[in-house]
């Protein structure tokens, strides 16, 4: 077994081509898609529940909760689609639901009591399914379609004791009722109104004294369509504004309608036209199409995910006091990378992640705070970023160094140095300069890879010419190579003395090199992956290598090598470790950074580590023209204290010398009217006193 184990701590991101997408499983908490897992997250302390996904399986692609919150079903992608049933109290595993005629389900819907589960199965066969799932048992199944270019992307059952189904897809808009054992199309009355426009469906119950379940169906042109039974025309709510309704969400008070630009429209109940339209609210700082809506239990919140993978939380509770033309939503958890991320690297001395995506922004990561602290925006499409090892990070352009489609750089270990890939040549410029110091020449094909050594006076690169040359960085000349043709690396590193290096590429297997006679290296150890590698990590205190294979998968080989390993699923793109080796950051190509915990089964090793870590760097950077902005705003603040101090201590001198002469006014006033009445008074004794005589 190896020496260290890795487990998931979280992840940033959200992937938006899940169906349904978002849901809440309580009061305070959401569950979504991200990377290859599904996370639960607290609203309340940021905390991450994580459910892996399937090893076998290629993916996520469908969500539902039951009614009463106890019930997860996931559905995944694999050469025979599979739905995995979740108790939400335990997060254990229920039941597993494997097809025999799809690939994958593309939309879930439970039942009313949570005893079935209705599943839309994939291209080529459209197989509608309905499981009674704690027996395993298919209690129906149609196929809802012949058009292999026509996806359906959306199941529903209605909520009441009645048995009616419902599936959208591309032009197709089809309702079905379940009897004894089989499914029976209906003919819903659609009026005029084309199949092909609708976009989305909800199932609701009226109340006590109109109890018919009915359909809301959304549309390409801004409409909500009611049908009553699923197939009698009811009713046509209209949104106002003509943009494509393409999620619904209900609650006591009425429902929601998610549509393009980020608009969310709220229809509340009404006696006379079952619905009105009561106000509108958009995400201003994103709009694009609303894609997922959930309500959470107590009908205070609305989170809402997007089609570029962002989610925003409305709170709905306070709708009918807010104004439409601000900005009512709150992010959900982080600002995700709405592309493949191509570019990762870990900081030293900071809790910090970098990331660069083809949404051409750079993010800035707190995997302890958990959270984005910094993102910042750029003209063109980004493909690699490096954080310096101090972490003092202010993102404002010092100089632009002439290198086109730079897919690869990084620090030297004293961040001193910083190497750029320039197509076949490695250039090194001074950190602090930005000079041009030296060039590596010597690839004949493009350089994947760079690795430096801890004392910064070597740099290992790899190339897709099947090349791994070790260079000096005294002189820039190449001091070790190995060339094998018809390999294209991606990946290398070395150990901390640089006597052995590793690298990957397009041969399926991991090359150890060791020094040759001579100028060169020999390979001296090769492992058989079986699937192409695309990042090495190295951790030699945990005697273990992370490997990320093409097919989406984080491997952890026992070091020193013998092919034994363990493998947990997520798409990888870029992998980092912590200089510290107790975290290990990956990259997908969904957008989503995951964090995981590396442990160490020698416990006294890991207290040792923890004990000699250092605390992290509270120091940021700012420029000197900030600095002298922030004195001199700090300076005109504390002269308008002191002056409205001034200011305020001479009205309240005023104040006391105004109150004190009316004080005295009224003394004046009283007294006099004190002594008038005492006389008066004994006048009245007086003549009380004469006539009683």
């Amino acid at each position: 077994m190896a020496a260290a184990t890795v487990a998931p701590r979280f992840v940033f991101g959200f992937r938006p081509d899940v169906a349904d997408n978002v849901a809440y499983t309580d009061e305070g908490a959401i569950v979504y898609a991200a990377g290859h897992n599904v996370v639960i997250y607290s609203l309340d302390t940021r905390q991450q529940k994580l459910i892996p996904g399937a090893l076998e399986s290629e993916g996520i692609t469908a969500l539902c909760v039951s009614a009463n919150k106890k019930l997860l079903a996931v559905a995944e992608r694999s050469e025979k689609a599979m739905v995995t049933v979740y108790d939400l109290q335990t997060l254990k595993r229920r039941k597993v639901l494997v097809a025999a005629d799809s690939k994958e389900y593309t939309s879930l819907a439970f039942s009313a009591d949570g005893k079935m589960l209705l599943a839309q199965g994939g291209a080529p066969e459209w197989n509608l399914v309905l499981w009674v799932w704690e027996k395993s048992k298919v209690a129906a199944s149609i196929k809802t379609t012949n058009q292999q270019s026509s996806p359906l992307h959306n199941c529903a059952m209605s909520t009441g004791e009645g048995s009616l189904v419902s599936v959208v897809g591309h032009n197709i808009f089809k309702v079905f009722k379940y009897s004894d054992g089989a499914m029976k199309a209906l003919n819903p009355a659609l009026g005029k109104r084309d199949p092909g426009s609708i976009t989305c469906q909800l199932w609701v119950l009226g109340d006590v004294s109109d109890p018919k379940e009915r359909l809301l169906l959304g549309t390409m042109d801004g409409e909500v369509l009611m049908l009553e039974n699923g197939t009698d025309a009811r009713a046509v709510f209209n949104c106002d504004n003509g943009l494509a309704v393409h999620s619904l969400a209900a609650y006591s008070k009425g429902f929601v309608a998610g549509q393009e630009g980020g608009v969310v429209t709220i229809f509340e109940k009404d006696d006379k036209e079952l619905y009105r339209r009561a106000r509108a609210f958009s995400i201003e700082s994103n709009p694009v199409k609303v894609r997922y809506m959930a309500i959470s239990p107590n009908e205070e919140h609305l989170v809402c995910s997007l089609e570029n993978g962002q989610a925003y939380t409305l709170l709905l509770s306070n709708s009918e006091i807010m104004k439409a033309d601000e900005m009512n939503f709150d992010v959900m958890g982080t600002s995700n990378h709405q592309g493949p991320v191509t570019g990762m690297d870990i900081c030293v001395r900071k809790p910090l992640l970098v990331t660069c995506s083809t949404d051409k922004s750079i993010r800035f990561w707190n995997y302890v705070d958990r959270t984005c602290e910094l993102t910042k925006w750029f003209p063109d499409e980004i493909f690699s970023v490096a954080i310096h090892p101090t972490g003092l990070q202010d993102l404002k352009t010092m100089k632009e160094l002439g290198i086109k489609g730079c897919r690869e750089c990084c620090f030297s270990t004293g961040g001193h140095y910083f190497a750029a890939v320039n197509g076949t040549t490695v250039s090194i410029y001074n950190t602090y300069t930005c000079e041009n110091v030296g060039n590596l020449r010597g690839h004949n094909g493009k350089v994947r890879s760079l690795c430096w050594s801890p004392d910064d006076t070597r740099l290992i690169s790899a190339g897709m010419d099947g090349a791994v040359y070790e260079w000096r960085l005294k002189d820039f000349k190449r001091d070790k190579e190995n060339v094998l043709k018809g390999c294209n690396y991606s990946s290398v590193l070395a150990t901390p003395d640089c006597k052995t290096l590793y690298a990957t590429g397009s041969d399926r297997k991991i090359k150890e090199f060791e020094e040759a006679p001579g100028a060169g290296t020999q390979i001296t150890r090769e492992i058989d992956a079986g699937v192409n590698l695309t990042q090495l990590t190295l951790l030699p205190g945990a005697k273990v290598m992370m490997a990320a294979t093409e097919a989406g998968g984080l491997r952890t080989y026992k070091y020193p090598l013998t092919g034994e390993f363990t493998e947990i699923k997520g798409a990888i793109t870029r992998m980092r470790m912590s200089w510290d080796e107790q975290l290990l950051a990956t990259a997908s190509d969904d957008g989503s950074i995951s964090v995981y915990d590396v442990r160490e089964r020698d416990a006294k090793a890991a207290a040792r580590r923890e004990q000699e870590r250092l605390d992290w760097a509270a120091e940021v950077l700012v420029t000197r023209s900030e600095l002298d902005e922030k004195k001199t705003r700090t300076a005109e603040l504390e002269q308008q204290v002191a002056e409205l101090t001034m200011q305020t201590e001479y009205q309240l001198r005023l104040k006391d010398l105004h109150l004190q002469e009316r004080v005295k006014e009224l003394t004046e006033k009283f007294s006099a009217e004190l002594e008038a009445d005492r006389q008066k008074f004994e006048l009245l004794l007086t003549e009380k006193n004469e006539q009683e005589m």
